[in-house]
């Protein structure tokens, strides 16, 4: 990704030059960011739940390494996914909350800082891809991928919030229903990538993809995850798990 300049050095209404703000792409910093993480954060929580080291208290459950995966690695890298080309301070802002974020939780998870970092760093995320994604879907199917995006984003700060509203044990199903949100960003974005791919392959073997795009499957696997993501917090077992495996055999 390149990094851009608005416009060029020019006067202002006093005659002075003014210095053109430079624009950066959030993958140039949140890809990178997100997969030195992950080389660290994943045997860091396997030295920790096996009882090898204590220096990291929230990777020694499954609930913490549950959440650095997902709020922690996943988010990141939908932020590097996401968001464009944007000035370099305010990419910062938000790279800088995410790095305090990750520390405040890896060494004090329970703690306040931990939560309101993370719950600002969420915030923001949602509060800079949503107008730019809301704008740009004009199809009603395309219109998933703002709102799970938003969705997610929302998870992470409910996760926060819910044990300092006096809801601890809602953390689980929190978690619950941000996997199968990822899962469902994992079915939208895999239909956009793959069909194209195949299409590839077929031309180069000098044949042709007739259906290479089947909205009405793709409508039903994004609907069937959204209910199961529902029926996660509110409905039984049964239909949760009928329905999380009809979207997961359908992506196949």
């Amino acid at each position: 990704m390149r990094n851009d300049q608005a416009g060029s050095d020019r006067p202002d209404v006093h005659g002075r030059k003014v210095k053109p703000r430079r624009f950066v792409a959030g993958s140039t910093v949140f890809f990178p960011a997100a997969t030195l993480y992950a080389i660290f954060v994943l045997p860091a929580s396997v030295f920790s739940m096996l009882g090898f080291t204590g220096a990291l208290p929230a990777l020694a459950s499954t609930t913490g390494h549950t959440h650095e995966m997902l709020f922690g690695f996943a988010l990141a890298v939908v932020a590097g996914n996401q968001l464009g080309p944007m000035p370099l301070l305010r990419l910062a802002l938000l790279a800088g909350l995410w790095v305090i974020a990750r520390a405040a939780f890896l060494f004090a998870p329970q703690s306040l800082t931990a939560a309101v970092a993370n719950i600002v760093f969420a915030a923001l995320l949602a509060a800079h891809l949503a107008p730019r994604l809301l704008g740009a879907a004009k199809k009603l199917r395309n219109q998933a991928l703002p709102l799970v995006l938003m969705a997610i984003c929302v998870s992470g700060i409910a996760f926060h919030l819910a044990p300092h509203a006096g809801f601890t044990a809602a953390g689980h199903t929190i978690l619950t229903v941000a996997v199968l949100l990822f899962a469902l960003l994992m079915i939208f974005m895999g239909g956009r990538l793959i069909a194209p791919t195949v299409a590839g392959q077929f031309y180069r073997q000098g044949g042709k993809l007739d259906a290479r795009v089947q909205p009405r499957i793709e409508g039903g696997l994004l609907a069937a995850m959204a209910v199961a993501a529902a029926a996660s917090m509110f409905a039984g077992e049964p239909l949760f798990f009928m329905l999380a495996a009809v979207g997961g055999i359908g992506d196949v």
